[in-house]
């Protein structure tokens, strides 16, 4: 869409486009422009160069409207368009690193994986120790940790994981980034970025090697070498950028990923921030500019004056008529009242009302009015949630917060059966970890204080491998008459 509205965003993207050509050979504008069904760009030389040009020119599109950053920090990459937006690099030197960073990188598909995993970083140190095969890739916020390495053994980490209930997940890359298999190609990134002539930056920069802010022209052709093999020490650095009084943070890119990691980073310092996205692959780019508008204004950073300078001054406010007041009585309810009065209209029946002080929380009471099918649920006379109950549950907050049309679970244990008494109506709460996508379902009693566990899993959101189930043929199965179905399973409770 930014591209072909010819605006500041297809100026830059066609000067980047021009330079890009010069060094590569083919064009960046031409992939991101291919229908998706011939489209490379998850392609790593692809994808890298795509990324830089929507990011830079993103950057071009906010500065017409007088939106420019206090200061600049990059995650892996993404610390390329970050050294030209900030200064520290030329167009064209930073155009090489581009190229060359992701040329090579590419040369490395196949040599191993990614494993993402929601524990902290030091005890994801003592889980593979003197492990030769992996590495810590990136630390991305307190809980959220990425291994690159050998793919068998990131398989037998990952599995024992997954059994004691904790996120790991394979990474769909090509290559094995951050890792010890990206030492092969250091030395020819080295040579081909030696004529680098890096500056100090006139924004200040912050450095996801090294955890703090960039002094002076240091990001030659050794800096690039560290970015590419080093973890990115994201969640440090955002540390320091909220130590120096940063609380917030615009993301630059074709789709918000760390938004999560940042919100959790401001967390567990005690501190209260923002996080925007720009382009969101959900919705057309125009309304994605306008949200960062509102976004920004709404946290109190946006310069009104600075926007609209150049314009005429506008018409003097004018008094609206009078309202002819009909002096009827107007009740206003607390929307917590509210809340605990009718509940949420439209809401998931199984999920509840979502806590409006918590957005990744949701409770309910389990009623017999309300959820009448609890009453036939019953094994040997006590009457339990049933497991689909949980499973509902959890694909209605996908769906509540996404309103996509996919929706899955994953890694779903069923730790506790929840009893309901008779003339009980026990909470059920839902509850849910943003960054690792991990939910626990808890209960008490009507009157108790004690939750208890009931299962745990994994919310699985937008795209997903669906699993095809083969159904056996209809000759080979028995049909069983409903009444003595369910009479056989009266007899045994």
């Amino acid at each position: 869409g930014l591209l072909e509205a010819e605006g500041a965003f297809a100026a830059e993207a066609a000067r980047i486009d021009t330079e890009f050509q010069k060094i590569a050979g083919w064009s960046i504008i031409e992939e991101l422009l291919r229908p998706e069904d011939r489209s490379r760009a998850t392609s790593t030389v692809v994808a890298q160069a795509g990324n830089f040009l929507v990011q830079v020119a993103l950057c071009a599109e906010l500065a017409e409207l007088d939106i420019r950053p206090a200061t600049v920090v990059g995650h892996s990459a993404g610390e390329v368009a970050a050294a030209y937006i900030a200064g520290a690099l030329s167009l064209h030197d930073a155009l090489l690193a581009s190229h060359h960073r992701a040329r090579l990188q590419a040369t490395t598909a196949g040599t191993g994986g990614m494993l993402a995993i929601g524990l902290p970083a030091d005890t994801v140190r003592e889980l593979i120790a003197e492990d030769q095969l992996v590495d810590i890739a990136a630390i991305n916020s307190p809980t959220a940790v990425t291994l690159a390495g050998n793919e068998t053994r990131l398989d037998e980490i990952a599995a024992p994981l997954i059994e004691d209930g904790v996120f790991a997940k394979r990474l769909q890359v090509e290559a094995p980034y951050h890792s010890h298999l990206m030492d092969p190609i250091l030395d020819e990134l080295r040579n081909v970025l030696t004529e680098l002539q890096p500056t100090t930056p006139h924004i200040p920069l912050y450095s996801t090697v090294t955890g703090t802010r960039v002094t002076g022209p240091d990001w030659g052709a050794d800096y690039w070498c560290d970015n590419t093999r080093h973890t990115v020490r994201f969640a440090d650095t955002i540390r320091e950028l909220i130590r120096a009084g940063h609380r917030v943070f615009l993301e630059i890119g074709p789709h918000p990923v760390l938004g999560a990691n940042i919100r959790e980073i401001l967390r567990a310092a005690g501190e209260t921030g923002t996080t925007i996205g720009t382009l969101n692959r959900k919705q057309h780019d125009t309304d994605s500019i306008r949200k960062i508008l509102a976004d920004l204004y709404a946290a109190g950073v946006l310069d009104i004056e600075g926007m609209f300078a150049d314009l005429p001054t506008p018409t003097p406010h004018l008094d609206l008529p009078t309202y002819p007041w009909q002096k009827t009585h107007l009740r206003t309810e607390i929307p917590l009242n509210q809340l605990h009065l009718y509940g949420t209209p439209d809401s998931y029946t199984t999920l509840g009302d979502q806590d409006p002080e918590d957005s990744l929380r949701w409770q309910l009471e389990l009623n017999m009015q309300v959820l009448p099918w609890l009453a036939d649920h019953r094994v040997e006379g006590t009457r339990l949630m049933p497991a689909t109950g949980y499973l509902d549950a959890a694909l209605s907050a996908v769906l509540a917060r996404t309103e996509s049309t996919q929706a899955g679970v994953a890694d779903v244990r069923f730790v506790t059966p929840l009893a309901i008494e008779d003339g009980q109506m026990p909470l059920m709460r839902f509850e849910l970890e943003e960054s690792t996508h991990r939910f626990t379902i808890r209960s008490r009693k009507t009157a108790g204080t004690a939750w208890t566990v009931n299962a745990t899993g994994r919310l699985i959101e937008g795209a997903y491998d669906q699993i095809k189930a083969e159904v056996p043929p209809t000759y080979t199965m028995t049909e069983i008459d409903p009444a003595t179905f369910y009479t056989t399973l009266a007899t045994i409770g």
